[in-house]
């Protein structure tokens, strides 16, 4: 399993690539105009989980969306940037990012979340997990 690493303070924010793309790393860079201070905030709201965890965020900030599969989401106006809790030194692997266009999490998203904590884990234990770090 192959990740990138977004954020590395005291703690790690990795996200998924997928054929040589990260597609969470894209989404907060390019996308809509419309939500280019949204995407900004996002990235901070990140920076500051990567440095102070999780438990000194704003309760705002994250909302659990499957609690018997740990997958949560963190809300930063319209857009949605799913993840689950890792291990170790990685305290968020982020699976995706999904604009809120209804009131319904998007269950897509979570489907997904589920199935990439599923095969992270198998990765822990067959050691077979592969991070690229952020400047690369």
């Amino acid at each position: 399993m192959e990740l990138k690493e977004l954020a590395a303070d005291k703690y790690r924010i990795l996200a998924i690539v997928n054929r040589g793309s990260c597609d969470v790393e894209n989404a907060l860079h390019e996308g809509d105009p419309a939500t280019e201070e949204t995407r900004i905030s996002l990235i901070q709201q990140l920076m500051t989980i990567s440095e102070n965890g999780l438990h000194n965020v704003p309760d705002i900030w994250i909302k659990c969306v499957d609690k018997p599969n740990g997958i949560f989401e963190i809300r930063k106006g319209v857009l949605r940037l799913f993840f689950f809790k890792g291990a170790g030194d990685i305290i968020l692997v982020c699976t995706s990012i999904a604009r809120k266009t209804t009131q319904k999490v998007a269950q897509r998203e979570v489907a997904k979340a589920i199935r990439i904590k599923r095969q992270f884990e198998l990765a822990i234990r067959r050691d077979t997990l592969n991070i690229i770090k952020g400047e690369d």
